[in-house]
């Protein structure tokens, strides 16, 4: 559902971590959590990320 002029908002900090190989491929970890939350429900995100190259 679309509601007219919604104007919601937040705000996210979080540590993040990065593990480099050295042949060309990492790994990354971010955990963020929402602050200052405006007209929608907060919450945490985990993000991982891998990087291998061809």
């Amino acid at each position: 559902n679309t509601v007219s002029n919604n104007r919601s908002r937040a705000i996210a900090f979080g540590p993040s971590v990065r593990y480099d190989g050295g042949k060309g491929w990492f790994l990354t970890a971010k955990y963020q959590v929402e602050s200052n939350v405006r007209n929608h429900s907060d919450g945490a995100a985990f993000w991982g990320k891998a990087v291998f190259p061809f």
